[in-house]
């Protein structure tokens, strides 16, 4: 009943945009007033440029305003009118005045009121004598003419100078005031009576301005502009609406807060005390249900400084930790002031509450209100669930309040944890002792600060950024804004500059990096706001890297990291996530290892996450770059080597890509090049160091393992070539050595790695690579390539001192296998290559390796395999026309060339491959190897000068227990393959071992396949 009462009353009464427009008027007129009183010409251009005026054309509008204006200077108004370009309006403006029935002493004091008369006489004259003609128009009995008018206008002004100036000491009678107006009316005196009534009226009361009422004048001239004013003014209406609540509140909010403001700093008892914060807390609401933001602030702003914990000059370092009923607490100076303080602590939790009820609210507000938690903060007064924060190692951990001085240890590898909790670990361990020469604390301080506990407890900080994703978009921005305001060292109570970017580790600007990252995941639907702070936040901190404390820099990867994460799925924000990475590659060199694990970790995770929309847009040269520069960390380089692993096995490999495939390569001959730290536990086990169990640390042992399947995944690679050649569209000359070449290099470069065991896994699939069916092309430049920058490239390092020197007892083994895998390749293009012209200078070359082999080897190892592979050579080169003694007479024929070369190194080798008919079993077992060679080649051809490729197949290997069953598979078998030769050679060299009854280990445990 009542609200339909009241919506009744609120119908007749006018509307609030009707009373806010009138408000805006009477600002204008205002604000014109006081351009009036400044300049009178440019305070009338203002109002009528705001239509207040209709023109300065008009005099009768301008005068209008002048006489309802009371705010005007009367002095000014009065020269203004005076001034002979405005004597329209003064015409006007006095013509305004109703005289009709009035005494001439009344008129003139009715105009008088509203400006003075200004100095000079002219003017005076001049406004006498339009006062005089507006008067006597009203025609007045007493008054004869316009003449007789002005003089006692005059007169009645001379009067009431005369009997109320200070100065004069005679004052004028009656007498003396008629007889100076003798015969002046028309020739006839006035009226005696109406010249009595006017001097006593001017002798009683006198003509003032109104700024010069004082006591009874200034009260009856207020009374008369209050009727004045009342006879325009509409009918009072009383109600009890609260349609203008809002603008009464806004109207009065200062000096009701001014006055809630000293009641509360004066008073000395809990009621005054309660009913001044109730006031606060009454005005904050009424702040809030009227949506008024500015008055909001200024209420918690207020609220802030009561509390006493914005400006805190304390030290932190002078904390004391002590042990009460159990339960550890911090004692410092703020903790023990605020505890003291019943003021402080009501405003807290009177602040603390306003905030979690209307953080809609809060916009400027916020910087108070963070600058007292991280006072908090940093006196170790926060609940401890608003320091953990998550970690891509730890898991969830927590901030450190101090940064310990690490000793330093000379091996550096970081375990299984992140420096934040590797160094929260040395804080709790029983060897880090903080000393301090402060007394301990006393008991009245200990009670303060269970006092400082209690209370903030009761102000529920923790809930303050619970519900976060409740908040609109404008207040939560500003929340970032304040956060980044109070991380970057500023302060809402100094005005000094930002402190500049330090190496020492300061736990407020990592706890509200975190608060911000935090804030940010919560609100990830609504990023693309907080993003530029976020980001523009966490760049600073990276960019200035080497001059930030490690830790907060750890943080801040880890909280982009994190971020990247969250956002991967949206696909408006992958440009975003792309920019991070890069950003990410700017870290400096000397910072990387520092963060490296940390970071790895979570580019992992990011790969892990759905990225079905970063990974089509993704700058791979921005990825790979991130996982190049950890491949040699001892802790990142796992997850770095597991992202390239996920990388490439993911989708059947079809992730790899024309654009990526190079740095593809080049990555993952990296990793398998650091596994070159294994080399130094080989060594320790061969030179007899027994103070480990094991001479190869975890590290190094890991880095081993990754560098294996690196060179596996590289030598993998190779299946994807086919695909990524159909998808280039690139042109076929150039398909070969963009794709197969890169894998027979980086194979090639892991033969010389220090490290034994990449060594002989390089060797393996550095030979699988070379007798590949896909790698065969009908291309001799191609095969070319093959010996010129893998094979002999690979001989090259190898007879490098400074090589072999880092595992001498190993490379002597990888060289006899190196020796194998060069003359099996040659063979396994030999008979293609019959017709090629530089037939004779490859093989030479190929003597020259195995002869520079023989004058350097330093074990029987190398010293016999080198016989024993060209031996090979030799008997399967036999085979073929072009190699053959009875080509000895011809001119520059390969049989003379090739045995002046070798004779220099190896005399004895051709009679014992090819010895004198004589020897029985040396021609049993020359003739069998020339009778399978033959017959084992007899289906393959050299390559027809015309380019056309000779049939071939996947290679096979073949298992016949005598060389009869050998030749009898291969008489079946017309059209057997180049790859059919190592086989059927392998198995004849195994059966003339036997015969020779010289066991000899060719090869490696597990790397049978090299021979």
């Amino acid at each position: 009943m009542l609200e339909e009462e009241a919506e009744i009353l609120d119908r007749d009464l006018d509307s609030y945009d009707t009373l806010f427009k009138r408000r805006q008027q009477k600002e204008i007129l205002v604000e014109g007033a006081a351009k009036f009183d400044k300049n009178p010409k440019a305070g009338l251009v203002f109002l009528e440029a705001n239509k207040m005026i209709s023109s300065l054309n008009d005099p009768a509008g301008v005068a209008l305003f002048l006489k309802s204006s009371t705010r005007l200077s009367k002095s000014l108004l009065g020269e203004y009118l005076a001034k002979p370009a405005n004597s329209e309006v003064l015409k006007q403006f006095i013509q305004s005045f109703d005289f009709n029935g009035k005494r001439l002493d009344e008129s003139l004091r009715e105009l008088l009121e509203t400006f003075r008369l200004p100095g000079e006489s002219q003017q005076i004259e001049r406004i006498m004598e339009l006062f005089a003609a507006t008067y006597f128009a009203t025609k007045p009995r007493a008054i004869a003419s316009q003449d007789a008018a002005f003089i006692l206008g005059y007169a009645v002004v001379m009067l009431n100078t005369d009997q109320h100036n200070r100065v004069v000491k005679g004052r004028m009678s009656l007498e003396q005031f008629s007889k100076n107006l003798k015969g002046v009316n028309n020739g006839e005196n006035f009226p005696p009576e109406y010249l009595a009534e006017i001097f006593e009226a001017i002798r009683k009361r006198e003509i003032v301005l109104p700024q010069e009422h004082e006591g009874q004048l200034g009260f009856n001239y207020a009374w008369k502009e209050l009727l004045r004013r009342a006879e325009t003014a509409g009918p009072l209406t009383v109600s009890n609406t609260a349609m203008y609540d809002k603008e009464l509140f806004t109207s009065s909010w200062k000096p009701i807060m001014s006055a809630i403001s000293y009641a509360f700093n004066m008073a000395q008892d809990d009621a005054t005390l309660q009913k001044s914060l109730t006031g606060y807390y009454q005005c904050a609401i009424l702040a809030a249900h009227f949506k008024l933001p500015d008055i909001f602030d200024r209420i918690t702003m207020s609220l802030a400084r009561m509390t006493g914990l914005l400006d805190t000059p304390h030290n932190p370092a002078d904390n004391r930790d002590v042990v009460v009923e159990g339960s550890t607490i911090t004692v410092s100076d703020l903790a023990v002031q605020f505890g003291k303080s019943y003021k402080g602590q009501l405003a807290a939790v009177v602040a603390f509450g306003v905030a979690n009820e209307h953080g809609n609210m809060i916009r400027s507000g916020w910087k108070p209100i963070l600058e007292i938690i991280k006072n908090l903060f940093v006196n170790s007064l926060l609940p401890g669930s608003m320091l953990e924060v998550e970690d891509f190692l730890a898991g969830t951990t927590m901030i450190l309040l101090k940064a310990p001085v690490v000793p330093e240890v000379k091996d550096k590898v970081r375990q299984d944890s992140s420096l934040l909790s590797t160094l929260s670990s040395y804080l709790l361990s029983s060897s880090y002792s903080y000393e301090t020469a402060r007394e301990d604390p006393t008991p009245e301080e200990i009670e303060s600060t269970r006092c400082t506990a209690d209370c903030v407890a009761a102000c529920r900080l923790e809930e303050l950024f619970t519900d976060i994703r409740l908040l609109e978009d404008l207040p939560l921005t500003q929340l970032m804004e304040a956060i980044k305001f109070v991380a970057d060292g500023n302060s809402v109570v100094k005005t000094a500059k930002p402190p500049t970017p330090s190496k020492l580790y300061n736990p407020a600007s990592v706890f509200f990096l975190e608060l911000m990252i935090s804030l940010t995941v919560q609100n990830r639907y609504r990023v693309q706001s907080l993003w530029p702070i976020v980001f523009e936040h966490l760049s600073d901190i990276i960019r200035e890297a080497s001059s930030q404390s490690v830790l907060l820099v750890e943080r801040a990867v880890v909280g982009l990291l994190r971020l990247c994460i969250r956002l991967a799925h949206k696909d408006d924000m992958s440009k975003e996530v792309l920019d991070a990475l890069d950003l990410l590659l700017g870290l400096p060199i000397d910072v990387v290892p520092e963060v490296a694990e940390q970071m790895m970790a979570g580019v992992l995770n990011l790969l892990k996450a759905d990225t079905s929309c970063v990974r089509p847009n993704l700058n791979w040269d921005v990825l790979f770059a991130l996982l190049s520069s950890t491949s040699n960390h001892p802790e990142a380089a796992k997850y770095s080597f597991e992202a390239i692993s996920m990388f490439v096995a993911e989708n059947d490999g079809e992730n790899v890509s024309v654009e990526n495939y190079a740095d593809c390569v080049d990555l993952l001959i990296r990793f398998a090049a650091a596994g070159a730290v294994g080399a130094d536990g080989v060594l320790k086990q061969e030179s007899g160091q027994r103070g480990h169990k094991s001479h190869m640390s975890k590290a190094q042992a890991n880095a081993v393992e990754r560098a294996k399947k690196a060179v596996e995944m590289l030598y993998k690679l190779h299946s994807q070539a086919p695909r990524l050649i159909t998808q280039s569209k690139m042109n076929p000359e150039l398909t070969w050595s963009a794709y197969w070449f890169p894998i027979l290099v980086g194979l090639t470069q892991q033969c010389s790695n220090p490290c034994r065991e990449v060594r002989n896994h390089a060797m393996i699939y550095l030979q699988r690579a070379l007798l590949l069916p896909e790698i065969v092309t009908d291309k001799i430049s191609e095969w070319v390539v093959v010996f010129d920058k893998v094979l002999f490239k690979l001989l090259e390092d190898l007879l490098r001192p400074e090589i072999v020197q880092q595992d001498p007892a190993g490379f002597e083994e990888t060289r006899s296998k190196a020796c194998a895998i060069v003359c099996k390749t040659f063979l396994h293009y030999y008979f293609r290559l019959l017709e090629w012209e530089g037939l004779q200078a490859l093989w030479m070359n190929v003597l020259d390796y195995l002869d520079a082999f023989m004058q350097t080897a330093q074990s029987d190892q190398l010293y016999e395999a080198v016989p024993e592979s060209l031996k090979n050579c030799l008997l399967v080169m036999s085979t073929s026309d072009t190699f053959a003694e009875s080509m000895a007479n011809m001119p520059g024929n390969l049989w003379n060339v090739t045995w002046n070369r070798i004779n220099k190194f190896l005399p004895n080798l051709k009679a014992e491959v090819f010895p004198p008919q004589s020897s029985e079993s040396g021609s049993s077992y020359a003739a069998l190897m020339m009778g399978v060679g033959k017959t084992l080649f007899s289906g393959t051809g050299a390559v027809d000068p015309a380019g056309q490729k000779p049939p071939s197949g996947p290679s096979t290997s073949a298992s016949s227990p005598s060389v009869d069953a050998g030749l009898a598979v291969a008489q079946e078998s017309p059209s057997i393959h180049t790859s059919d030769v190592v086989a059927g050679l392998d198995h004849v060299i195994g059966q003339q071992q036997q015969q020779e009854q010289q066991p000899q280990q060719l090869i490696h445990e597990g790397e049978s396949s090299l021979l």
